[in-house]
């Protein structure tokens, strides 16, 4: 809830919250910055597995080569 403060020469004053609580609008630019971090996450952590895969790849592959596997 939004209110806006009497000023002593009688104006309104800007609007501010009433209960310290999240606009509907503050509330979706938050969620949009956390699904922005979470997606960025997500796609460097596939990065980093396929990493992962490929040196386990040349790793198998360097075994098969000499003869272990």
């Amino acid at each position: 809830m939004r209110r806006r403060k009497r000023l002593p020469d009688g104006t309104l004053g800007p609007l501010e919250d009433v209960f310290g609580e999240e606009t509907p609008e503050e509330k979706m630019a938050r969620l949009e910055r956390e699904n922005a971090f979470l997606s960025f996450s997500l796609v460097e952590k596939d990065m980093q597995i396929e990493n992962i895969q490929e040196q386990q790849a040349g790793l198998v592959f360097q075994l098969i080569e000499k003869g272990v596997l």
